[in-house]
């Protein structure tokens, strides 16, 4: 993932980060205006995207992100001066791979895109699109059978669905809201309480340790993602 596209009309800070990200190896270019995105992507095929969410004064970063995931699979990672978990949710719901509330470091960023490189790498870790197997945890979506260290784990059926949803997500974070939304199809659910109680129930049967889980890793106040490399760091 050495390609990468800076989006951002300030023009002191995206040349300042395209100079530090060659620095650090990678071939950085950029672009100060958000209706070019689809002709650069065509000409220059950048690996991952780095879009800020503001442009005059208007939050057209989530615009473009909705658009973009409507035709290219492209991983972006917002870049933003706003620190509120309602706007990183609907990012992360509109698309988006990951986001990043400035100013931060660049050993942040450029970890934050080795992660999500090690997230592409890692599916094909899955035999078919069918089955998810992460350290001693699969998960066959078309026999609905779910194993930990080889023995079969009886779910309920919500339990099973939080972690289909995790699954399927491939180590992207999945939000309370849209695990709500999945989950409690047929009831009028909004209180975040019941996905932390149905989480900690799965949580459970996995044999987590709690302060530290292997598989189920929380962002706190924005939801959850499903560790695809358990034999790694973890935080809860």
């Amino acid at each position: 993932m050495n390609n990468v596209l800076v989006v951002d009309d300030d023009n002191e800070f995206r040349e300042t980060l395209i100079k530090a990200l060659k620095q650090f190896g990678y071939r950085a270019m950029g672009i100060n205006n958000p209706d070019a995105l689809a002709s650069t992507i065509v000409v220059q095929r950048p690996d991952v995207i780095l879009l800020d969410m503001m442009f005059d004064a208007d939050m057209a970063g989530l615009r473009v992100c909705e658009q973009l995931r409507a035709w290219s699979a492209i991983p972006v990672l917002i870049l933003s001066v706003i620190n509120d978990d309602k706007i990183k949710v609907k990012v992360l719901d509109a698309g988006a791979d990951d986001f990043l509330v400035k100013p931060f470091s660049v050993s942040e960023l450029t970890a934050r895109i080795r992660a999500i490189e090690r997230r592409l790498t890692n599916t094909p870790r899955t035999a078919n699109a069918h089955i998810v197997c992460t350290g001693k945890l699969l998960i066959d979506f078309d026999m609905r059978i779910v194993k930990l260290d080889d023995q079969p784990l009886h779910l309920t059926r919500k339990e099973y669905a939080l972690l289909k949803a995790l699954a399927e997500a491939q180590g992207r974070l999945v939000t309370y809201e849209r695990l709500l939304a999945t989950i409690w199809t047929d009831e009028n659910a909004t209180e975040q309480r019941k996905v932390r109680a149905l989480v900690m129930q799965l949580r459970n049967k996995l044999n987590e340790d709690l302060s530290n889980p292997t598989y189920i890793l929380t962002e706190a106040g924005v939801g959850y993602r499903l560790n695809m490399e358990p034999d790694g760091f973890s935080t809860a």
